[in-house]
């Protein structure tokens, strides 16, 4: 468990160093409106692949592990996610490209939907899933750092006026789509296609329930697509960088859930629901813990983030980024739920019903904010609307099991938290320059939260990594001797 863990360690900190080496530079050169441009053309194509998706990367995952230790059943299960993911993704392929060939409103920059396409004509050739569903974390998180890495390096390469917006485009598409196929190509052994006695019938009903996991997905671009189509590609541009700085530390949030997540299903499975409940606890302080220190970071030192990472010209993002910036511990709840306890469980339908409402609520929100608050009314409606799915969540959670939560760690985060005001304020008054003052209104924050979380609140999760390092320093000098 330590070991797979520390390689989605590895894909989370790589998820995060990344767009902080290369978000920044871009924004600086390519401007609100370039950004803005591209994200709203990535997006757009990135709603087709998730729908040709139909859940199958998680419904794929369960398939993959219930059949781990037979390749036979693991390969017809393989090959009939893949007959149906193949399918899928041309007929949502072909739909995109009518869209952009006929709507006028694509006109002026149908070369960038265009460059687009591959995101969906190819979203069959994610299969991450497979690997997850083997355990194999370790694949998956050295070939996502390497053309993460290739990434960087065509950025700084390509990336030089503010008329490269197209060549950012280019890059992204790059790496999402190089990383699948590299994956694909590493496939032997692990499983292979068959298309004798396949039962593709059996999985379109658990499919079309598990694709509401998905639909949190595409509730989270609504506010960026619907942006697009109702103000311009400056407004994108401001509300995307606030929603890459707010949410770029969700991986870490949400990375404990990903390596949990099969050992969950073995203890429902198995009805061990002490060993669940204890799995429970942790994971939820683990959230918790990690979340909210996280949104009051944000929310003080959100000058001074602006301005490092985006630059002045993106001032207009600051009170859609202090909004979002719940967003990583509102996602962490989510994904505890669903992936902890409503997917192992089987609850698909009720998912379904959960992120249908949220996406209805998305909707209904960002049509009736936009207009009047532009980037603003975009992250009401997304932080609202994630809330919702989190208690729907909590709610069929609590109608199947009686799991209980550690509650209070929130009231305690929040509490240990609070020092960061003065912190912020005295660093302020240093005068520093911004990447110094930063530096160390972090440095102080994430030090006085540990104190406050370790000496006050006995917080048993530090207190097991301590003990933890105790332990491997104590089996190193053992060793030595």
């Amino acid at each position: 468990m330590a070991k797979k863990y520390l390689y989605n360690l590895l894909l989370t900190l790589a998820n995060i160093i990344f767009p902080i080496l290369t978000f920044p530079y871009v924004s600086h050169v390519l401007g609100p409106k370039g950004v803005g441009e591209v994200q709203f053309t990535f997006t757009f194509a990135q709603y087709f692949g998730v729908i040709a998706g139909l859940g199958i990367p998680i419904y794929g995952f369960q398939q993959i592990a219930r059949f781990k230790d037979d390749l036979q059943a693991r390969s017809k299960a393989f090959s009939e996610m893949m007959i149906i993911y193949v399918a899928a993704s041309l007929i949502m392929a072909v739909l995109y490209i009518g869209i952009i060939y006929l709507s006028p409103y694509f006109a002026n920059d149908r070369d960038m939907y265009w460059a687009a396409l591959p995101l969906v004509v190819m979203a069959c050739t994610f299969i991450d899933w497979v690997y997850t569903g083997l355990e194999e974390f370790k694949a998956v998180a050295l070939r996502s750092v390497l053309f993460k890495l290739l990434g960087l390096i065509f950025i700084y390469t390509f990336i030089k006026t503010g008329a490269d917006s197209r060549y950012y485009l280019y890059v992204i598409v790059f790496s999402y789509i190089g990383n699948n196929l590299l994956n694909i190509l590493l496939l032997r052994g692990k499983v292979f296609l068959t298309f004798s006695n396949l039962n593709l019938k059996q999985h379109i009903k658990p499919l079309l329930f598990i694709f509401a996991t998905t639909i949190t997905v595409i509730m989270a671009d609504t506010d960026t697509v619907l942006l697009g189509f109702i103000t311009n590609h400056k407004i994108v541009g401001y509300y995307a960088a606030a929603d890459k700085l707010s949410t770029i530390s969700i991986p870490v949030v949400t990375s404990l859930s990903v390596v949990v997540m099969p050992k969950m299903v073995e203890f429902i499975t198995k009805h061990d629901l002490a060993m669940a409940q204890q799995t429970l606890r942790k994971a939820f302080k683990f959230v918790v813990f990690l979340g909210v220190p996280i949104a009051v970071g944000i929310i003080v030192l959100t000058p001074q983030l602006i301005s490092l990472f985006l630059g002045n010209q993106f001032y207009p993002s600051g009170n859609s980024l202090r909004l979002l910036s719940v967003l990583p511990l509102i996602s962490g709840m989510l994904l505890f739920f669903q992936n902890l306890i409503l997917i192992p469980a089987g609850k698909n339908s009720e998912m379904f019903k959960c992120t249908f409402w949220g996406l209805v609520m998305s909707l209904l929100l960002n049509f009736a904010l936009i207009p009047f608050f532009q980037q603003m009314g975009a992250s009401i409606a997304n932080v609202l609307s994630e809330i919702a799915v989190v208690v729907f969540y909590f709610v069929v959670s609590r109608k199947y099991f009686s799991f209980t939560y550690p509650w209070q760690a929130i009231l305690k985060a929040l509490i240990s938290s609070l020092f960061f005001f003065p912190i912020a304020w005295g660093v302020q008054q240093l005068a520093l320059p911004t990447i110094y003052m930063l530096l160390v209104s972090v440095i102080c924050c994430i030090a006085i939260y540990t104190m406050v979380q370790t000496l006050i609140f006995k917080n048993d999760l530090i207190h097991e990594v301590i003990d933890t390092i105790k332990e491997k320093i104590k089996m190193t000098k053992i060793a030595t001797e």
